[in-house]
């Protein structure tokens, strides 16, 4: 696959080389005045290897700074590296039905020692007196 992100003003295209949002890096960066805008080399991601069936973590972050905004991601793939199209201005965005939203794995709570420490008054007696 090769991605490509299109950002009226600024936009940055991370993946994850999974699901976890921990293995995200930064494949792509995007700087337009125009909608859809995939043809420049810094905003196309370097050829990724994605399995069939796994799920990534993907995310842009966007900066506006004046004027209209938006941002959108393309995506190619091929057999072969070689077999990949290159990147215009007519590509449409990653159809939604391809995307689904994150959801933060639940935490573990933190409860301590897992062994309970026996309460003393510090005399040595066990029953406190």
């Amino acid at each position: 696959y090769k991605f490509a992100v299109s950002s009226e003003d600024e936009g940055q295209l991370w993946l994850s080389t999974d699901s976890s949002i921990n293995n995200k890096r930064l494949i792509a960066t995007a700087k337009s005045q125009k909608p859809r805008e995939y043809g420049t080399a810094s905003s196309q991601s370097d050829p990724v290897h994605l399995q069939r069936g796994r799920a990534y973590y993907i995310e842009t972050i966007h900066r506006e700074t004046t004027g209209a905004d938006s941002i959108s991601v393309s995506a190619h793939h091929g057999q072969t590296v070689s077999q990949i199209a290159d990147f215009t201005d007519s590509d449409l965005p990653i159809a939604g039905k391809y995307l689904s939203p994150y959801v933060a794995p639940p935490t573990k709570p933190n409860t301590g020692s897992s062994e309970e420490e026996e309460e003393s008054d510090g005399d040595g007696s066990e029953d406190g007196e």
